[in-house]
């Protein structure tokens, strides 16, 4: 699954960075990666394997995180 927009939230461990998107009060989407990335407020693509968590949280692992119009082979 891909999907873009901003990261709102940006949690790490010290191995496995925690990138969600998407507002609390709807549906969000967290990314499971390897490395922690800034929240900038730009639009960016998550594209990674698809696991509904809850009714509110999909949960993409593995994951990678892509700026907005630099990869043109996901869509």
């Amino acid at each position: 699954m891909n999907i873009t927009g901003a990261i709102i939230e940006n949690h790490w461990d010290g191995a496995l960075a925690y990138l969600i998107m998407c507002a609390p009060e709807g549906i969000q989407v967290m990314c499971v990666t390897y490395a922690p990335q800034e929240i900038t407020g730009e639009e960016i693509m998550f594209a990674g394997g698809y696991n509904r968590y809850s009714d509110t949280q999909i949960l993409l692992d593995p994951c990678l995180v892509y700026p907005v119009g630099t990869v043109s082979d996901l869509r």
